[in-house]
């Protein structure tokens, strides 16, 4: 997951302006691997939830696609009524705690020390996040979290 903070609290709208305008210019696969060096960090991020549901039949039909003969090659009587979509996100202490505990445990059997973070970053106001599968690039998922608990 890419979280997107801008530094000011209702600074997204300038951020997106100017991420689009980078991206443009940017392979954003290779920016993660070539640019960035790894670091230690400390996340503090809030529990959200997050869905949305779209009717594909509105989509379908400003791509222009015919949904009453979509299907015709396969039976004539066949035609497409309703096609949703629909996609959730969850994140919430429960993740986070099963993520401590895990370290807590390795922590004490194998007697290792974590390093301290280099940096802490605190998402405490509007954001933006992107979930994409690391290994294509593609995007599966993006969302604003626009009011925090």
């Amino acid at each position: 997951m890419l979280i997107v903070l801008p530094y000011e609290r209702y600074g997204l709208p300038d951020v997106f302006e100017s991420l689009s305008q980078y991206l443009s210019n940017t392979n954003a696969r290779n920016l993660t691997s070539s640019e960035l060096k790894p670091t230690m960090v400390e996340v503090k991020l809030p529990a959200f939830e997050f869905g949305q549901q779209i009717d594909l039949i509105k989509v379908f039909e400003k791509l222009g696609v015919d949904l009453k003969s979509a299907l015709t090659g396969l039976d004539p009587q066949l035609q497409i009524n309703k096609a949703i979509h629909e996609a959730r996100i969850k994140t919430d202490n429960v993740g986070t705690e099963a993520a401590a505990v895990t370290i807590t445990a390795t922590v004490i059997l194998s007697a290792i020390r974590h390093p301290k973070a280099d940096v802490v970053f605190t998402v405490d106001h509007p954001f933006a996040f992107i979930i994409r599968d690391n290994i294509s690039g593609l995007h599966l998922f993006t969302g604003v979290v626009n009011k925090l608990n």
